[in-house]
């Protein structure tokens, strides 16, 4: 039996008189069922987060670009005006 379940039965026993073994079994299939649940409700979140964090990433990289000077949106029909200067002085290539 659990710990736990151990000292709710001798707590409740003393308290209220009920019996010991019977009050730790079904207080470690109560905690046991509420763990259940509780790891099965983080899968859920996960599966929610997990994909919410690659979208806020993507945001991220185009506000800071748009904070340095580059695409602000992925669908900037051309790059600014002082990227194309930075890159034809420097000799780049599109």
């Amino acid at each position: 039996m659990s710990c736990h379940g151990d000292l709710t039965g001798a707590l409740l026993s003393a308290l209220t008189g009920w019996d010991e073994a019977a009050v730790a079994v079904a207080a470690g299939v109560l905690f046991t069922l509420i763990a259940f649940v509780g790891i099965r409700a983080i899968s859920w979140i996960g599966y929610i987060s997990a994909p919410l964090f690659v979208v806020f990433g993507v945001a991220a990289l185009f506000v800071a670009a748009g904070q340095r000077g580059g695409r602000t949106s992925p669908v900037t029909p051309a790059p600014p005006r002082r990227l194309v200067r930075y890159l034809s002085a420097s000799g780049s290539r599109w």
